[in-house]
């Protein structure tokens, strides 16, 4: 595969003159590639971030059950605290009605 004469900053910033509403036709000229380089480098522009607006929906999902199961865990953990806290205190208690 042909490497491209720009870089990925050149590409960004002549998409972004596009996007500010320069016409194809002069962004053509003025940097001497065809029309359908230009539509070819926005339509891999736009079809990147939709693969990353939909890796980032699946990471904020992916976050929300994890914060669900730690906080089910810290809940585990308070209720077994307690337990194991009455236990050591029936067990640290003098027994009742015998005395020295």
């Amino acid at each position: 595969m042909r490497r491209s004469k720009f870089t990925d900053e050149q590409i960004a910033s002549i998409l972004d003159e596009y996007r500010k509403g320069a016409r194809i036709a002069q962004l053509s000229q003025k940097y001497n590639v065809s029309g359908a380089t230009i539509y070819s480098w926005k339509n891999k522009i736009q079809a990147r971030s939709s693969r990353s607006e939909q890796n980032l929906m699946q990471l904020e999902e992916e976050n929300r059950r994890l914060k669900a199961r730690l906080i089910d865990a810290l809940i585990d953990n308070e209720v077994l605290r307690d337990i194991l806290c009455k236990k050591r205190s029936e067990h640290s208690d003098p027994p009742i009605g015998k005395s020295k």
